[in-house]
């Protein structure tokens, strides 16, 4: 079953997670986004739109995933990794 820890906010509703993952409060999700099985996202979280999480993942808090900076690259369906 997902846990959700009060609220987080998402532009879309092509978010795609499954029932493993925990979302701590004030997590903010850009569209398309996939996370994987048994994830974690803590707090204050930002995740911008076309990423994909794999499984497994820890996200520590404060934590900016798929903006400008190092190494990030887009995959053949326009995913940033």
């Amino acid at each position: 079953m997902i846990t959700i820890k009060l609220s987080f906010y998402t532009t879309s509703g092509k978010l795609k997670y499954p029932s493993s993952t925990t979302i701590y409060p004030n997590v903010s999700i850009g569209s398309s986004v996939e996370i994987g099985d048994n994830c974690i996202i803590y707090p204050n979280v930002s995740i911008y739109d076309n990423c994909k999480i794999g499984n497994n993942v820890i996200i520590q808090s404060g934590c900016v995933i798929g903006s400008d900076g190092f190494g990030l690259v887009k995959d053949e369906s326009n995913f940033w990794f």
